[in-house]
């Protein structure tokens, strides 16, 4: 099954997306069908694939990774 199949479950649970626009593991049509499915989803303009990860690593985004973990535990507190 595709991630999107899963997220079209009409038994999922709630799901939140943290996307850099430039992550080129999730093109903007992705984001778009997930987001039509229900999918919460916040982006963080310009950040690549693992902005959020290892400050060691060149995609390392501090102040939106430190934000995206803000975000994901006002979430999972919803």
């Amino acid at each position: 099954q595709q991630p999107i199949e899963a997220l079209a479950s009409p038994d999922r649970c709630p799901t939140l997306a943290i996307i850099g626009t430039a992550d080129h593991f999730t093109p903007p049509q992705d984001v778009a069908e997930a987001e039509a499915l229900g999918v919460a989803v916040i982006s963080y303009e310009g950040a690549e694939h693992g902005f959020v990860h290892d400050a060691s690593r060149t995609a390392h985004r501090a102040d939106d990774a430190a934000d995206a973990w803000r975000q994901v535990v006002n979430f999972l507190q919803s």
